[in-house]
């Protein structure tokens, strides 16, 4: 169900930002050529090809863009808890909900939820090790690499 809602998701995102791209085109076009009717713009029997690339790709991108990542701790999860929430604080995520198995982080400012259409949330799964990370796949690989340098240089530090 979540892959299906993801899904419709980024189709109305591609089909706004082909609106707002052609809706340019065809007001530039207006400007320097007179009036042309915004049909016009595409060639005839293209309608049925662009929404069947919408769907594809919107079938295909929650695949491709939301993904599950392991981080191997030399301990418990609870050693290194303060490292990890520090970490994605730093990136902007703040605690949405925690409990003994998982704890979801969304983002904190709205500006960057409505630039994810609000597929922001990175669930970091603690009951075992590795702990598993899962969401959007730009901002968990930062993530992940933010709390592998830190752990890193905690267990440096540390000896």
């Amino acid at each position: 169900m979540q892959y299906l809602r993801r899904a419709v998701k980024f189709l109305i995102e591609f089909m706004i930002i082909f609106f707002v791209i052609t809706g340019l085109v065809w007001f530039l076009t207006i400007r320097k050529g007179g009036e042309v009717p915004y049909s016009q713009i595409f060639a005839e029997g293209a309608v049925p090809k662009l929404v069947i690339f919408f769907v594809a790709a919107a079938a295909i991108y929650p695949y491709l863009s939301f993904i599950k990542r392991r981080i191997h701790l030399n301990g418990t999860f609870a050693d290194y808890r303060s490292i990890i929430v520090e970490a994605f604080r730093e990136l902007g995520y703040i605690i949405e909900e925690e409990n003994d198995r998982k704890i979801d982080f969304r983002m904190e400012r709205s500006a960057d939820r409505v630039t994810r259409f609000f597929e922001d949330r990175i669930t970091v799964t603690k009951t075992e090790n590795p702990i598993v990370l899962s969401g959007y796949r730009r901002d968990l690989e930062r993530l992940v690499r933010n709390i592998n340098y830190k752990i890193a240089q905690q267990e440096e530090s540390g000896e």
